[in-house]
């Protein structure tokens, strides 16, 4: 079975005019006025003569579907000069008027969601500190536990974690900083060239000679840097462990 064809579709196809599909069904709706409208208002203000002539289509149109066929030709030869650029023009002009429709909503929504999540950003930006735990790790957890607890007279709390050795570093609640844990596993690599972490110290002198005196290498020496003192030292399983000092006040 063939779909049915709107009688004013035939009317149009026995003009021999073969209208783009969004307009013809503009067309076939009755809304050409409409098309007619939004293309003179919003795309052709700077076009005053090129939307003068368009206004004749929707009339040529109009004929067409009322089946008046002599009128349709009579209108037809007198814009004819205008008519096959006008239309190819409208056609372009509608489909970015449609475009520009669509856009201007994606733009709205982007823009909505952007503002939401430059306002979810700030919140989590105040509400809290970035950082909350880290893992150093060791191939050696009883060298390093001892290690670093001469160095910084930590104690440690020893857990196995996802079949993980963890020997857990202090922490105490209300205070400032974060804690974390020496980790060995398959997936812990020691490495001077990762992530530096800075150990607070009342005394960087000291720390960093109790360092070298358990088996570590200074790798970066006291240096003032406006902030305070810091400094870097090797510990004995490799890792590259950062020190800051605050200024005296």
């Amino acid at each position: 079975m063939h779909a049915k064809t709107h009688p004013s579709e035939k009317k149009l196809s026995r003009l021999g005019i073969d209208a783009p599909p969004v307009i013809r069904s503009l067309l076939l709706a009755g809304t050409a006025n409409i098309l007619a409208d939004c293309v003179r208002k919003k795309l052709m203000k700077n076009y005053p003569s090129v939307a003068q002539t368009f206004l004749s289509v929707p009339t040529l149109r109009r004929f067409a579907a009322q089946g008046h066929r002599q009128k349709c030709l009579c209108y037809e030869r007198k814009y004819q000069p205008n008519f096959t650029t006008t239309y190819k023009l409208t056609t372009s002009l509608f489909s970015g008027l449609l475009i520009l429709s669509l856009t201007c909503c994606n733009y709205k929504t982007n823009d909505k969601v952007k503002d939401e999540n430059k306002q979810n950003s700030e919140q989590m930006n105040t509400s809290f500190n970035p950082v909350v735990y880290f893992e150093i790790p060791v191939t050696d957890i009883d060298r390093a536990t001892k290690f670093y607890k001469s160095v910084f007279q930590f104690d440690f709390e020893k857990e196995v974690i996802d079949h993980n050795e963890m020997a857990l570093f202090p922490f105490t609640d209300g205070q400032t900083g974060i804690s974390g844990a020496l980790a060995k596993g398959e997936i812990y690599k020691p490495t001077k060239n990762g992530v530096v972490i800075y150990f607070k110290t009342l005394n960087i002198d000291n720390t960093l000679k109790l360092a070298i005196e358990n088996g570590g290498h200074i790798l970066y020496p006291k240096t003032d840097n406006g902030l305070g003192f810091v400094a870097e030292f090797e510990d004995t399983e490799g890792n590259r462990i950062a020190l800051h000092q605050s200024p005296n006040k």
